[in-house]
């Protein structure tokens, strides 16, 4: 998941959600190793070796050239392009919604010619 958040920025929103699954997964005993729900230091202390190793892979080469500010900037533009990128973002999402609503069409319509069984679901 961190090497998922260095190659796409808008994956930070699930950080929080990922961050307290992977403490609850890996920190925490689930009874095989000690009391169930312990709080294993070691297993803590890896979790945060391997985000910290893969961020230091990863921004390494820039923040040796110094470039680590410019990189903010692109990544969260609050201030010039804006947070949706307004030539392009728009033009997807409507061709996104688009092939989403023909392909609910579709599955009613082949549903209805009965070549595709509803789930039950």
């Amino acid at each position: 998941f961190s090497v998922l958040i260095h190659l796409k920025h808008l994956y930070l929103l699930a950080a929080p959600l990922f961050l307290v699954h992977l403490l609850r997964a890996a920190c925490y005993t689930d009874g095989g190793e000690g009391p169930r729900g312990a709080f294993m230091p070691g297993r803590f202390c890896a979790l945060g070796a391997v985000v910290v190793g893969v961020s230091a892979i990863s921004l390494g080469p820039f923040a040796a050239v110094g470039a680590l500010p410019d990189i903010a900037v692109r990544l969260f533009p609050f201030g010039e392009r804006g947070l949706t990128h307004t030539y392009w973002a728009p033009n997807v999402w409507a061709l996104y919604n688009f092939c989403d609503c023909a392909a609910v069409v579709g599955a009613r319509a082949l549903r209805a010619a009965g070549l595709v069984a509803d789930g039950g679901w």
